[in-house]
């Protein structure tokens, strides 16, 4: 079932949310979206918790590098005059599941906040680019 919300700047994009499905809403995720016709993409790549150098920051702290992946996200988003609302899917991946799990409200309240909703998965890998990331998101927005 289709059902229209106001969770973007775009009325006319969708949310899909079979019926009596409610559990998503815990984790800040939808189970799919419909993007009109015309829409722009913007495709994100892997997002870490760096400084604009490229130099890793919050090593050990997963809460606190989920939130500098976001900002950097948000950072390359604004570069298309995007923000985390026009995001409609995004992989996390993660070497450390548990040290997520611990803090996945960090996540939730971080996207909530900012009106984001998209469709996601979380991947369990063995390692990521560099040995001190503990988290990475990669994105696909719509203007």
């Amino acid at each position: 079932m289709e059902h229209s919300m106001n969770t973007t700047k775009k009325p006319t994009d969708s949310i899909l949310t079979p019926e009596g499905w409610t559990w998503q809403d815990e984790h800040a995720f939808v189970q799919g979206r419909v993007v009109p016709a015309g829409a722009r993409t913007i495709y994100v790549a892997g997002q870490a918790s760096v400084d604009p150098k490229g130099k890793v920051l919050h090593a050990g702290d997963m809460g606190a590098q989920i939130v500098q992946c976001f900002a950097n996200l948000e950072t390359v988003l604004a570069e298309a005059g995007a923000t985390l609302a026009n995001v409609v899917r995004v992989m996390y991946l993660t070497p450390h599941m548990k040290a997520f799990f611990a803090v996945e409200q960090v996540l939730n309240h971080y996207l909530l906040e900012r009106n984001c909703y998209p469709t996601s998965v979380l991947l369990g890998v063995q390692t990521l680019a560099d040995p001190d990331f503990m988290f990475e998101v990669e994105a696909i927005a719509v203007v």
